[in-house]
């Protein structure tokens, strides 16, 4: 029988744009747009 390996998901997530190499913060579970407005890479749209 193989060992089970356990890993928590539950941070630490990053995003990039394809060709970037600044990786940003994410939220996750979230989307990418509340993503880019909380790193200030969209205007807010309100």
């Amino acid at each position: 029988m193989s060992k089970s390996i356990s890993q928590r998901l539950n941070s630490n997530w990053l995003f990039q744009k394809k060709g970037d190499s600044t990786w940003l913060d994410a939220t996750v579970p979230g989307c990418v747009h509340t993503d880019l407005l909380d790193n200030n890479q969209i205007p807010d749209p309100f």
